[in-house]
């Protein structure tokens, strides 16, 4: 199921064919939670807008799913685009939408979490590695994550975390 930010961002997936829920915000509770659950879904596409609420949003919509064994790849608008109902509307077509790049919940976390590693003081650092880490950990737990993604997420982040090795 493709899970959007707003209302009219999940109506246009519908009615283009796709399984789709709106958060109605960037918040997912535990409502929503169980009524995931309740209709058996075990994967989840992330597709929340392009903004700092969203992103933000979608690390908080990633910790949830993960805690509730709900796997997950997120989908980023392409730049200068807000959200679905955006993309349609300016001309893009479902069939494009479906054909987007997705990443693992795992990748987008430690990108996110990571990119910017090397400018963050050692507590930053700390906080940022723990991010990622507990997030493993609790995936681990709930039996959904990948070992080989798993592996293959820490290799991108290698050289980044040799260069970091010395400040902690």
């Amino acid at each position: 199921i493709y899970i959007t930010e707003g209302v009219i961002d999940a109506l246009r997936l519908v009615n283009g064919g796709i399984n789709a829920v709106a958060l109605g915000g960037v918040a997912l509770n535990e409502k929503h939670i169980k009524l995931l659950q309740a209709a058996n879904i075990r994967h989840a596409v992330l597709m929340l807008d392009a903004d700092t609420a969203g992103a933000s949003g979608t690390e908080k919509v990633i910790d949830l799913l993960v805690r509730a064994g709900i796997n997950q790849t997120v989908v980023e608008m392409p730049d200068g685009v807000k959200d679905p109902d955006e993309f349609l509307r300016t001309g893009g077509t479902v069939e494009q939408l479906k054909a987007m790049p997705r990443v693992s919940w795992l990748e987008w976390n430690a990108d996110r979490n990571l990119k910017n590693l090397e400018n963050m003081d050692t507590p930053e650092r700390r906080n940022a590695l723990d991010k990622v880490l507990t997030s493993i950990d609790i995936a681990a737990n709930h039996h959904i994550v990948d070992h080989i993604e798993t592996k293959r997420v820490l290799e991108k982040h290698k050289n980044t975390k040799e260069k970091q090795k010395d400040a902690f």
